[in-house]
């Protein structure tokens, strides 16, 4: 389908309209609004969404269709496999590819797209979430802004070491390579290095846990240093519901921060402690 230009709203308003034709308004709207969804979740699914994100310029869309239903079969994503060589099996080609994203990869890339497309509305204009308050730590995906437009807070996610660092951002500097190193930069240097292989002279993490963590750092970073808000939206609003998925994440002292999963109570005891230790 050709992409089709078009206002997300049609402008009617200006127009003296019959009875009949004002009828036929909702029905035009959500023709376009099909439209819309259609044209964003085939780009979504090729990878073309936006740049950057992906180490493939373009993707099979059969294959992240298909990927995806695997991906959201049971619980806690059970099908997710770290794949430590990058190559991810082509079922359609039956054989090794690197022409595939990662699982690491394509679970990043969608978290984005739903930070961008809350409750995956994809029809939707993202700034009429927030409103008035849609530039408020606004997001940024793929590029970064020139130096002199930086806003005074803000959140990216970018492809590759970061062009620019500003003391208000926090960036998550994705690798291009597979499997992928992700990078968390604040304060004007990097703080993280989440890795499967090599070296830093940041902190690191090794293994099927890294996109996990620089997912969960971003957003405890979020809710911590910019109020919960990412684009004006809080991660705790009926559309994200994000926050929840955070609380069990708590500073230990100056240098660690600590993250738990099973019963809470358990969480709450070990807290207390480590600050009794600390």
């Amino acid at each position: 389908m050709d992409v089709l230009t078009f206002s997300a709203r049609l402008p009617l308003g200006h127009f003296h309209q019959s009875p009949q034709q004002a009828g036929l308004i909702p029905i035009l709207q959500e023709c376009i609004d099909t439209i819309t969804e259609h044209q964003r979740l085939r780009s979504l699914m090729k990878g073309e969404w936006v740049k950057g994100l992906l180490p493939q310029s373009s993707v099979r869309a059969d294959y992240t269709v298909q990927r995806i239903r695997e991906l959201a079969e049971g619980t806690c994503v059970k099908n997710y496999e770290y794949l430590g060589s990058g190559e991810v099996y082509d079922k359609v080609n039956k054989k090794w590819t690197l022409e595939l994203p990662t699982d690491s990869h394509l679970l990043l890339y969608l978290f984005y797209a739903f930070l961008e497309h809350p409750k995956w509305m994809l029809h939707v204009d993202p700034t009429s979430y927030a409103g008035g308050q849609s530039s408020k730590n606004p997001l940024f995906l793929g590029v970064l802004p020139p130096k002199e437009r930086f806003p005074e807070k803000c959140i990216a996610a970018v492809s590759g070491v970061p062009n620019v660092l500003h003391p208000g951002a926090t960036i998550l500097a994705v690798g291009k390579q597979s499997p992928p190193v992700f990078v968390l930069y604040w304060d004007k240097k990097a703080q993280f290095s989440l890795q499967a292989s090599g070296s830093c002279s940041v902190s690191k993490n090794y293994g099927r846990t890294a996109m996990w963590d620089s997912t969960l750092l971003v957003c405890h970073r979020i809710k911590m240093v910019y109020g919960g808000i990412v684009r004006g939206m809080h991660l705790g609003s009926s559309a994200l519901a994000i926050l929840p998925r955070v609380e069990r994440m708590k500073p230990a002292g100056k240098h660690y921060l600590i993250g738990a999963s099973g019963g809470i109570s358990d969480f709450q005891e070990i807290m207390r402690s480590l600050d009794n230790l600390v």
